[in-house]
This record gives C-alpha cells, sequence and structure tokens, in this order.
C-alpha cells in the first residue's frame, strides 16, 4: 500500500484510519483463528452480529473481535471498548452488546505490546456487565496486563478445551 496515502488518511480521514486498522486487526485474526488445530472458522456477515463462528470439539463459538484502545488506565491497564460503532436511534441501549450476544471477546494488544499477533481471549460470561442495563456489557473493559483471570493468553483456555496439540499461543 502507498505510504502516502496512509498518511494523507491518517491526517485528513481518522475515521478511516480507525475502520481500517479494525479490519486490519479482524483480518489477522481471522488467519489467527484458521491456523489452529482442530478449528473450522467463518466470517459473520457485517449485519451487528459477531465477528466470527468457530467450531472446536464439536461445538460453536460466536466471537467478537476488537482492538485495544489507544489510552490506558492509570497504571497501565489495557482498555476495551464494547459498544457498536453505529447509533439506530431508537434507544440509549442501542450501542450495548448484549452479554448473550457472543460467547467470546477477543482484543487485538499488539499495538500496545509491540508483538505481532497479541491477542487476549475472554468469555462473555466473565466481562463486566452494564451498571443500568445489567443484561448488556459494559462499555468499556480492563484488560490487566499480568492479570490473566479474565483475559486470556490462550484460546483453548477461554473455551475451556484442551489443545490438541498442546499450544502454548492458541
Amino acid at each position: 500500500m502507498d505510504p502516502l496515502f496512509l498518511e494523507y488518511c491518517k491526517k485528513n480521514s481518522p475515521r478511516f484510519m480507525t475502520a481500517f486498522k479494525g479490519n486490519l486487526s479482524e483480518y489477522h485474526m481471522f488467519n489467527f483463528l484458521s491456523a489452529q488445530p482442530g478449528f473450522k472458522v467463518e466470517c459473520s456477515p457485517d449485519d451487528g452480529g459477531a465477528d466470527f463462528k468457530v467450531w472446536c470439539a464439536e461445538k460453536s463459538y460466536s466471537i467478537e473481535h476488537k482492538r485495544a484502545r489507544n489510552t490506558k488506565y492509570a497504571n497501565g491497564d489495557l482498555k476495551v471498548e464494547l459498544q457498536k460503532s453505529r447509533d439506530s436511534g431508537v434507544s440509549k441501549k442501542n450501542r450495548y452488546y448484549l452479554a448473550s450476544q457472543f460467547d467470546i471477546v477477543t482484543v487485538d494488544i499488539s499495538e500496545h505490546t509491540g508483538k505481532q499477533d497479541d491477542f487476549r481471549f475472554a468469555k462473555t460470561n466473565d466481562l463486566t456487565r452494564d451498571a443500568v442495563y445489567t443484561d448488556c456489557l459494559k462499555k468499556m473493559q480492563r484488560i490487566g496486563i499480568d492479570d490473566h483471570s479474565t483475559w486470556k493468553t490462550n484460546l483453548y483456555e477461554a473455551i475451556g478445551e484442551e489443545s490438541d496439540n498442546d499450544v502454548d499461543k492458541a
């Protein structure tokens, strides 16, 4: 890709760059998931649902993928914003994700760590709920850098399956 075009977009089209980085991250996640032993992966249509449908050990999982925000919490923990990008105008709740909307959330933290394909994985049921809309996920979720109780570094651990090949970074 022409580096001058990217510089132009960074300066004049920040929304495009955000969408571009998000799509590039989803592409990396698709390739990552597709390379995992025992996984079958499909991209979901861009209709507001989960980004991927994954089958492992005869179970299916819906996965929503995000990038970590550029800003961090004061202690260095990362942030991920879990809300829909478009407002349908129906109600204030419409940008929230329902906790039942997908099974797993994946977050690309590569920009923060400098490691390619550095992802974190969490079961949706383990994420913080919104205080007002308790059936919805809180819009801003904390990813503790050294706390892996919620955000796993291994996809198999997040879904509760054992790896056929003992893959450490899945």
